[in-house]
């Protein structure tokens, strides 16, 4: 995994401060409209709007002092569930557990 500083001229026209580029050498699944299809090797961009300190000042969801697991009452929704789905879970370079969604 590759952390890549963006050039200052990127983040004046940009939201974004870095990007990270992971190869995904077994290639994975991805949620398609009719079930998983299979994705073959490929490279697996991320831009981020935040600093690399900002990310890595995030706790691991295993920490129990973090409250990740801290829900709203039934009934809240916060997101309209049908248009954001999550499409799998991976190990981040720093040992916390990143969440890719899909809208």
């Amino acid at each position: 995994m590759q952390e890549i500083p963006l050039p200052q001229r990127a983040k004046d026209l940009t939201p974004f401060e870095h990007i990270q580029i992971n190869w995904a050498s077994q290639g994975h699944d991805m949620e398609g409209p009719n079930g998983p299809v299979p994705i073959g090797p490929h490279y697996d961009p991320r831009f981020f709007m935040t600093s690399l300190a900002e990310r890595q000042a995030i706790p691991a969801s295993t920490d129990p002092d973090a409250k990740f697991n801290v829900l709203p009452p039934p009934g809240i929704c916060l997101l309209p569930i049908k248009q954001v789905k999550m499409t799998s879970r991976v190990q981040g370079s720093s040992g916390r557990n990143e969440m890719l969604l899909w809208a």
